[in-house]
Protein backbone atom coordinates (compact mmCIF):
# COMPACT_ATOMS: atom_id res chain seq x y z
CA UNK A 1 0.00 0.00 0.00
CA UNK A 2 1.28 3.37 -0.74
CA UNK A 3 2.55 5.32 2.22
CA UNK A 4 1.76 9.44 2.38
CA UNK A 5 3.64 11.95 4.07
CA UNK A 6 1.85 15.36 4.97
CA UNK A 7 4.01 18.11 6.01
CA UNK A 8 1.92 21.10 7.62
CA UNK A 9 1.65 23.07 10.78
CA UNK A 10 1.13 19.98 12.69
CA UNK A 11 2.31 20.95 16.46
CA UNK A 12 0.58 24.43 16.53
CA UNK A 13 -1.44 24.78 19.34
CA UNK A 14 -4.22 26.30 17.14
CA UNK A 15 -7.14 24.05 16.84
CA UNK A 16 -7.50 25.09 13.08
CA UNK A 17 -4.23 24.03 12.23
CA UNK A 18 -4.33 20.54 13.92
CA UNK A 19 -7.69 20.26 12.86
CA UNK A 20 -6.66 20.08 8.77
CA UNK A 21 -3.89 18.13 9.65
CA UNK A 22 -6.36 15.41 10.65
CA UNK A 23 -8.94 16.70 8.29
CA UNK A 24 -5.98 15.75 5.12
CA UNK A 25 -5.01 12.48 6.47
CA UNK A 26 -8.26 11.29 7.32
CA UNK A 27 -8.86 12.15 3.52
CA UNK A 28 -6.11 10.44 2.15
CA UNK A 29 -6.75 7.19 4.25
CA UNK A 30 -10.61 7.28 2.86
CA UNK A 31 -8.88 7.38 -0.82
CA UNK A 32 -7.40 3.83 0.27
CA UNK A 33 -3.92 4.86 1.14
CA UNK A 34 -1.73 5.20 4.50
CA UNK A 35 -0.82 8.53 5.67
CA UNK A 36 0.71 10.41 8.21
CA UNK A 37 2.37 13.79 9.32
CA UNK A 38 6.04 14.04 8.91
CA UNK A 39 6.98 15.39 12.56
CA UNK A 40 9.37 18.12 11.03
CA UNK A 41 9.90 21.39 13.26
CA UNK A 42 9.97 24.37 11.73
CA UNK A 43 11.90 26.30 14.33
CA UNK A 44 9.73 29.67 14.02
CA UNK A 45 6.99 27.96 14.68
CA UNK A 46 8.49 26.07 17.59
CA UNK A 47 9.44 29.10 19.78
CA UNK A 48 6.21 30.43 19.37
CA UNK A 49 4.27 27.50 20.16
CA UNK A 50 6.20 25.58 22.14
CA UNK A 51 6.93 26.41 26.28
CA UNK A 52 9.72 28.85 24.70
CA UNK A 53 6.87 31.31 24.01
CA UNK A 54 6.60 32.11 27.76
CA UNK A 55 9.82 33.66 27.97
CA UNK A 56 9.76 36.06 25.39
CA UNK A 57 7.72 38.20 26.31
CA UNK A 58 8.76 41.56 28.44
CA UNK A 59 6.68 44.19 30.89
CA UNK A 60 4.98 43.43 34.37
CA UNK A 61 1.48 42.85 32.85
CA UNK A 62 2.68 40.38 30.10
CA UNK A 63 3.96 38.38 32.69
CA UNK A 64 1.25 38.24 34.76
CA UNK A 65 -0.86 36.97 31.87
CA UNK A 66 2.25 34.11 30.84
CA UNK A 67 1.82 33.40 34.85
CA UNK A 68 -2.09 32.68 34.44
CA UNK A 69 -2.13 31.17 31.07
CA UNK A 70 0.91 28.41 31.36
CA UNK A 71 -1.18 25.97 33.67
CA UNK A 72 -3.69 25.91 30.71
CA UNK A 73 -1.34 25.73 28.16
CA UNK A 74 0.16 22.73 29.23
CA UNK A 75 -3.61 21.04 29.74
CA UNK A 76 -3.93 22.46 25.84
CA UNK A 77 -0.44 20.83 24.75
CA UNK A 78 -1.20 17.27 26.14
CA UNK A 79 -4.91 17.24 24.31
CA UNK A 80 -2.95 18.22 21.40
CA UNK A 81 -0.35 15.88 21.32
CA UNK A 82 -2.76 12.99 22.39
CA UNK A 83 -4.73 14.12 19.06
CA UNK A 84 -1.95 14.15 17.07
CA UNK A 85 -0.56 10.32 17.88
CA UNK A 86 -4.42 9.57 17.33
CA UNK A 87 -4.14 11.03 13.78
CA UNK A 88 -0.68 9.49 13.17
CA UNK A 89 2.82 11.20 13.55
CA UNK A 90 6.24 9.49 11.78
CA UNK A 91 9.28 9.54 13.96
CA UNK A 92 10.47 13.30 14.29
CA UNK A 93 13.24 14.51 12.04
CA UNK A 94 15.15 17.42 11.98
CA UNK A 95 15.41 17.95 7.86
CA UNK A 96 13.51 16.88 5.01
CA UNK A 97 15.68 14.73 2.45
CA UNK A 98 16.07 12.04 0.20
CA UNK A 99 17.14 9.31 3.13
CA UNK A 100 14.29 10.90 5.78
CA UNK A 101 11.39 10.88 3.07
CA UNK A 102 12.18 7.49 0.96
CA UNK A 103 9.19 5.48 3.21
CA UNK A 104 6.62 7.71 1.53
CA UNK A 105 5.57 7.16 -2.23
CA UNK A 106 3.77 10.70 -2.01
CA UNK A 107 4.25 13.76 -0.07
CA UNK A 108 1.81 16.38 0.44
CA UNK A 109 2.74 19.94 1.87
CA UNK A 110 -0.62 21.81 2.67
CA UNK A 111 -2.81 23.41 4.07
CA UNK A 112 -2.39 26.43 6.17
CA UNK A 113 -0.13 29.25 5.46
CA UNK A 114 2.75 26.74 4.85
CA UNK A 115 3.64 29.16 1.96
CA UNK A 116 3.58 32.33 4.02
CA UNK A 117 7.75 33.61 4.94
CA UNK A 118 6.33 35.69 7.92
CA UNK A 119 5.33 32.27 9.58
CA UNK A 120 7.98 30.33 8.34
CA UNK A 121 11.18 32.39 7.78
CA UNK A 122 12.04 31.51 4.51
CA UNK A 123 11.75 27.72 5.41
CA UNK A 124 11.93 26.08 1.97
CA UNK A 125 11.75 22.42 3.76
CA UNK A 126 7.94 23.31 3.23
CA UNK A 127 8.89 22.90 -0.94
CA UNK A 128 10.83 20.12 -0.19
CA UNK A 129 13.71 21.90 -1.41
CA UNK A 130 16.27 18.59 -0.85
CA UNK A 131 14.27 15.81 -2.12
CA UNK A 132 15.17 15.12 -5.70
CA UNK A 133 12.24 12.93 -7.06
CA UNK A 134 10.03 15.92 -7.87
CA UNK A 135 7.31 12.97 -9.42
CA UNK A 136 6.77 12.49 -5.31
CA UNK A 137 5.87 16.29 -4.55
CA UNK A 138 2.24 17.38 -4.14
CA UNK A 139 0.88 20.41 -2.79
CA UNK A 140 -2.76 20.68 -1.26
CA UNK A 141 -4.83 23.73 -0.50
CA UNK A 142 -1.30 25.54 0.70
CA UNK A 143 -1.81 29.10 1.37
CA UNK A 144 0.65 31.87 1.03
CA UNK A 145 -2.02 34.12 3.44
CA UNK A 146 -1.41 36.98 1.94
CA UNK A 147 -2.21 38.88 -1.88
CA UNK A 148 1.39 39.80 -2.79
CA UNK A 149 4.62 38.83 -2.02
CA UNK A 150 7.88 41.27 -2.15
CA UNK A 151 10.73 40.22 -4.27
CA UNK A 152 12.68 38.36 -1.87
CA UNK A 153 10.26 36.14 -1.78
CA UNK A 154 9.07 35.78 -5.39
CA UNK A 155 13.40 35.09 -5.60
CA UNK A 156 13.28 32.22 -2.91
CA UNK A 157 10.33 30.57 -3.72
CA UNK A 158 10.08 30.32 -7.67
CA UNK A 159 12.65 27.52 -8.13
CA UNK A 160 11.07 25.48 -5.71
CA UNK A 161 7.88 25.97 -7.11
CA UNK A 162 9.10 24.86 -10.36
CA UNK A 163 9.97 21.45 -9.00
CA UNK A 164 6.61 20.64 -7.57
CA UNK A 165 4.85 18.08 -10.03
CA UNK A 166 0.83 18.86 -8.70
CA UNK A 167 0.26 22.32 -7.26
CA UNK A 168 -2.54 22.98 -5.40
CA UNK A 169 -3.69 25.76 -3.24
CA UNK A 170 -6.51 27.14 -1.26
CA UNK A 171 -7.41 31.23 -2.40
CA UNK A 172 -7.67 32.79 -5.79
CA UNK A 173 -5.02 34.87 -4.64
CA UNK A 174 -2.71 32.31 -4.53
CA UNK A 175 -3.15 30.94 -7.90
CA UNK A 176 -2.75 34.12 -9.15
CA UNK A 177 0.96 34.21 -7.07
CA UNK A 178 1.68 31.06 -8.40
CA UNK A 179 0.73 32.32 -12.46
CA UNK A 180 3.11 34.81 -10.98
CA UNK A 181 5.85 33.16 -10.84
CA UNK A 182 6.10 29.84 -12.66
CA UNK A 183 4.34 29.18 -15.85
CA UNK A 184 1.82 27.25 -14.44
CA UNK A 185 -1.63 27.69 -13.44
CA UNK A 186 -2.35 25.35 -10.07
CA UNK A 187 -5.43 23.96 -9.22
CA UNK A 188 -7.89 25.89 -6.39
CA UNK A 189 -9.16 23.13 -4.03
CA UNK A 190 -11.11 23.21 -0.78
CA UNK A 191 -9.32 23.14 2.61
CA UNK A 192 -9.01 19.92 4.48
CA UNK A 193 -11.14 20.82 7.47
CA UNK A 194 -13.97 20.59 4.96
CA UNK A 195 -13.11 17.92 3.01
CA UNK A 196 -14.70 15.72 5.41
CA UNK A 197 -18.49 16.12 5.92
CA UNK A 198 -20.44 17.32 9.47
CA UNK A 199 -21.41 13.84 10.02
CA UNK A 200 -17.79 12.79 9.88
CA UNK A 201 -16.31 15.33 11.97
CA UNK A 202 -19.04 14.28 14.40
CA UNK A 203 -17.99 10.66 14.66
CA UNK A 204 -14.14 11.72 15.21
CA UNK A 205 -15.35 14.00 18.33
CA UNK A 206 -18.11 11.71 19.74
CA UNK A 207 -16.19 8.58 20.47
CA UNK A 208 -14.87 10.64 23.60
CA UNK A 209 -17.43 13.27 24.02
CA UNK A 210 -20.88 11.98 22.51
CA UNK A 211 -22.97 14.98 24.50
CA UNK A 212 -23.25 18.68 23.97
CA UNK A 213 -20.25 19.94 26.96
CA UNK A 214 -22.30 23.17 27.76
CA UNK A 215 -26.31 22.50 28.30
CA UNK A 216 -27.17 26.23 28.01
CA UNK A 217 -28.37 27.80 24.87
CA UNK A 218 -25.03 29.85 24.04
CA UNK A 219 -23.12 31.71 21.75
CA UNK A 220 -19.18 30.78 20.94
CA UNK A 221 -16.78 33.16 20.36
CA UNK A 222 -13.49 31.86 18.87
CA UNK A 223 -11.04 34.83 17.57
CA UNK A 224 -7.79 34.26 15.65
CA UNK A 225 -6.63 37.79 17.12
CA UNK A 226 -8.44 39.88 20.20
CA UNK A 227 -11.35 42.17 18.59
CA UNK A 228 -13.22 44.46 21.19
CA UNK A 229 -15.27 44.84 18.75
CA UNK A 230 -16.44 41.52 18.48
CA UNK A 231 -16.47 41.31 21.91
CA UNK A 232 -19.12 44.17 21.84
CA UNK A 233 -21.06 42.33 18.94
CA UNK A 234 -21.46 38.95 20.68
CA UNK A 235 -23.06 40.72 24.11
CA UNK A 236 -25.31 42.32 21.78
CA UNK A 237 -26.41 39.34 19.71
CA UNK A 238 -26.11 37.35 23.31
CA UNK A 239 -28.61 39.97 24.98
CA UNK A 240 -30.75 39.93 22.13
CA UNK A 241 -31.31 36.00 21.78
CA UNK A 242 -30.94 35.42 25.48
CA UNK A 243 -27.91 32.85 24.78
CA UNK A 244 -25.07 32.34 27.52
CA UNK A 245 -21.89 33.62 25.79
CA UNK A 246 -19.01 31.20 25.77
CA UNK A 247 -15.15 32.03 24.70
CA UNK A 248 -13.13 29.50 23.88
CA UNK A 249 -9.13 30.20 24.49
CA UNK A 250 -10.61 34.32 25.07
CA UNK A 251 -8.11 36.88 26.67
CA UNK A 252 -9.22 37.42 29.88
CA UNK A 253 -8.70 40.77 29.50
CA UNK A 254 -12.10 41.11 27.53
CA UNK A 255 -14.15 40.62 29.99
CA UNK A 256 -17.67 39.12 29.54
CA UNK A 257 -20.54 38.37 31.36
CA UNK A 258 -20.02 33.97 30.46
CA UNK A 259 -17.89 31.03 30.18
CA UNK A 260 -14.28 30.98 29.60
CA UNK A 261 -13.28 27.89 28.01
CA UNK A 262 -9.42 27.59 28.43
CA UNK A 263 -8.31 23.97 28.09
CA UNK A 264 -10.16 22.67 25.60
CA UNK A 265 -7.97 20.45 22.85
CA UNK A 266 -9.35 19.92 19.76
CA UNK A 267 -12.31 17.31 20.32
CA UNK A 268 -14.13 19.62 22.98
CA UNK A 269 -13.33 22.55 20.43
CA UNK A 270 -15.56 20.50 17.41
CA UNK A 271 -18.41 19.47 20.35
CA UNK A 272 -18.35 23.02 21.73
CA UNK A 273 -18.73 24.45 18.05
CA UNK A 274 -21.26 21.78 17.03
CA UNK A 275 -23.59 22.31 19.22
CA UNK A 276 -23.25 26.27 19.66
CA UNK A 277 -26.54 28.75 18.59
CA UNK A 278 -24.24 30.88 17.03
CA UNK A 279 -20.86 31.59 16.49
CA UNK A 280 -19.08 34.47 16.32
CA UNK A 281 -15.39 34.63 14.78
CA UNK A 282 -12.43 36.39 12.84
CA UNK A 283 -10.58 32.88 12.32
CA UNK A 284 -10.43 31.38 9.03
CA UNK A 285 -11.05 27.98 10.30
CA UNK A 286 -13.77 29.19 12.66
CA UNK A 287 -15.58 30.12 9.60
CA UNK A 288 -14.91 27.09 7.86
CA UNK A 289 -15.99 24.85 10.69
CA UNK A 290 -19.30 26.60 11.16
CA UNK A 291 -20.32 26.39 7.74
CA UNK A 292 -19.36 22.70 7.32
CA UNK A 293 -21.20 22.15 10.77
CA UNK A 294 -23.94 24.21 9.43
CA UNK A 295 -24.12 26.89 12.28
CA UNK A 296 -25.73 30.21 12.21
CA UNK A 297 -22.65 32.74 11.68
CA UNK A 298 -20.92 36.27 12.57
CA UNK A 299 -17.53 37.17 10.89
CA UNK A 300 -15.26 40.03 11.00
CA UNK A 301 -12.61 40.39 9.58
CA UNK A 302 -8.82 41.09 10.89
CA UNK A 303 -7.39 44.38 11.63
CA UNK A 304 -5.82 45.06 8.29
CA UNK A 305 -2.65 45.33 10.33
CA UNK A 306 -2.60 41.41 10.50
CA UNK A 307 -2.43 41.66 6.60
CA UNK A 308 -4.04 38.01 6.64
CA UNK A 309 -7.68 38.37 5.57
CA UNK A 310 -7.68 37.35 1.84
CA UNK A 311 -8.12 33.94 3.35
CA UNK A 312 -11.44 35.00 5.03
CA UNK A 313 -12.17 36.92 1.70
CA UNK A 314 -11.84 34.16 -0.33
CA UNK A 315 -14.16 31.80 1.78
CA UNK A 316 -16.80 34.53 2.01
CA UNK A 317 -16.67 35.10 -1.07
CA UNK A 318 -17.01 31.27 -2.35
CA UNK A 319 -19.85 30.19 -0.17
CA UNK A 320 -21.45 34.19 -0.79
CA UNK A 321 -21.95 34.60 2.97
CA UNK A 322 -21.43 38.25 2.61
CA UNK A 323 -24.32 39.28 4.58
CA UNK A 324 -23.04 37.27 7.84
CA UNK A 325 -19.99 40.14 7.85
CA UNK A 326 -20.12 42.37 11.48
CA UNK A 327 -20.02 46.37 10.79
CA UNK A 328 -19.89 47.92 14.00
CA UNK A 329 -20.45 50.95 12.51
CA UNK A 330 -24.36 49.81 12.49
CA UNK A 331 -27.27 51.47 14.18
CA UNK A 332 -28.95 49.34 17.09
CA UNK A 333 -32.00 48.84 14.54
CA UNK A 334 -29.43 47.89 11.88
CA UNK A 335 -27.81 45.08 14.15
CA UNK A 336 -30.74 43.83 14.99
CA UNK A 337 -31.80 43.45 11.11
CA UNK A 338 -28.18 41.04 11.30
CA UNK A 339 -29.07 39.20 14.35
CA UNK A 340 -31.64 37.59 12.28
CA UNK A 341 -30.08 37.23 8.76
CA UNK A 342 -29.46 33.20 8.12
CA UNK A 343 -27.84 31.36 5.89
CA UNK A 344 -28.93 29.05 3.45
CA UNK A 345 -27.59 25.87 3.82
CA UNK A 346 -29.86 24.33 1.67
CA UNK A 347 -28.20 25.38 -1.31
CA UNK A 348 -24.68 26.19 0.71
CA UNK A 349 -24.53 22.55 0.84
CA UNK A 350 -24.57 21.75 -2.12
CA UNK A 351 -21.85 23.82 -3.28
CA UNK A 352 -19.91 22.54 -0.59
CA UNK A 353 -20.50 18.62 -1.65
CA UNK A 354 -19.47 19.67 -5.47
CA UNK A 355 -16.32 21.54 -4.01
CA UNK A 356 -15.19 18.73 -1.88
CA UNK A 357 -15.87 15.93 -4.53
CA UNK A 358 -13.82 17.75 -6.89
CA UNK A 359 -10.97 18.65 -4.69
CA UNK A 360 -11.10 14.64 -3.62
CA UNK A 361 -10.52 14.06 -7.24
CA UNK A 362 -7.30 15.93 -7.34
CA UNK A 363 -6.30 14.52 -4.51
CA UNK A 364 -6.46 11.07 -5.94
CA UNK A 365 -5.46 11.93 -9.33
CA UNK A 366 -2.04 13.13 -7.81
CA UNK A 367 -1.65 10.55 -5.43
CA UNK A 368 -1.86 7.83 -8.02
CA UNK A 369 -0.28 10.25 -10.43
Amino acid sequence: MKKIGVLTFHRSLNYGAILQARGLVESVKKLGFESELIDYRNENLEKRDSFQRFYTYEGLVRNIFNIIEMPFWLIRRKKFDSFLNDTGVSPTIKTINDNTTKDYTKLIVGSDQVWNPKVTNYDTSYFFSDVSNHSKKVSYAASFGVSELDAKSEAVYKPYLSNIKNISVREETGVELVKGMIDLEPDLVIDPSMLLNKEEWRSIYKKQFPLPLIKEKYIVIYQRAYSNSLIAFAKKLSKSKNCKLVTITGNPRQLIKGKYVQGAGPLEWLNIVDNAEYVVTNSFHGVAFALNLNKNLFVEYLNPKFAVNTRLENIIKNFQIEHCLIDTEQSDESFESLFNRSIDYEKLNLSLEDYRTASNRFLESVINS
